[in-house]
């Protein structure tokens, strides 16, 4: 079964029960290089000079 739907759609998934077991600077993290992955370029290089 192929899942076309979600081929397209930027998503971070993480277990529920998994969540108590990160810090916000971890769970930020993730995010934050999940987001890059996506982000337009010149956002990414106002975000990595932040950093």
């Amino acid at each position: 079964m192929r899942r076309t739907h979600v081929r397209s759609f930027h998503a971070v998934l993480v277990q529920q029960s998994r969540l108590g077991g990160l810090t916000m600077a971890e769970l930020r993290e993730v995010l934050t290089e999940a987001w890059l992955t996506v982000a337009p370029r010149r956002m990414r290089r106002s975000t990595s000079n932040d950093r």
